[in-house]
């Protein structure tokens, strides 16, 4: 079997565990650019993933046999996913580099990339971080009617920061009493 597997090999359980579960510390923790690197990887990994050993293998094919194409889908699934943290992120990096070159222009352009982040499909509290960045963006281009429309979007994740819900509260009252 070793013979026809490509020189390095991957398993699902491998890059679920590792690869993508560092993805997503890099997205909590703000570095985008590093997270962005980190799901294109996964991208291409996936293009590997085979059996570790015969025993696999043989798992594999009856699972496919019993379940239909339980790898597949699998499989299907986490590019998907990858697509939407890939698109997201690539937008986020794009407004940060507009904003690093000119703070001041480019201000539509910044505005639209940090509305168009908040509707990826990513896991609920990096859309929360999404929804947070567009409301201070949106907030500082004095668009408060707009940042309290992510306001209240973050509002019906249920955060479970207090500190998010006290800055929610005060965008929609600046929004209110302006």
């Amino acid at each position: 079997m070793r013979e026809v597997l490509p020189a390095i090999a991957f398993s699902l359980d491998e890059i679920k565990d590792g690869e993508l579960a560092e993805a997503n510390r890099f997205f909590s923790r703000g570095k985008f650019v590093e997270s962005l690197a980190g799901f294109r990887a996964i991208i291409q990994k996936l293009l590997l993933v085979v059996a570790k050993d015969e025993s696999e293998a043989t798992d594999v094919s009856l699972l496919l046999t019993c379940y239909g194409t339980w790898l597949i889908v699998q499989i299907k699934e986490m590019v998907s996913l990858c697509k939407e943290y890939i698109i997201g992120l690539t937008m986020e990096t794009e407004r940060r580099r507009l904003v690093a070159e000119s703070p001041d222009g480019n201000t539509t352009r910044n505005l639209e990339l940090a509305a168009y982040f908040t509707h990826c499909k990513l896991a609920s509290s990096h859309v929360q971080l999404a929804l947070r960045s567009a409301m201070g963006v949106f907030s500082k281009a004095g668009n408060h009617a707009t940042a309290a429309v992510f306001a209240r979007r973050l509002i019906d994740t249920n955060p479970s920061d207090t500190k998010v819900i006290t800055q929610v509260s005060s965008s929609l009252n600046h929004y209110v009493w302006t």
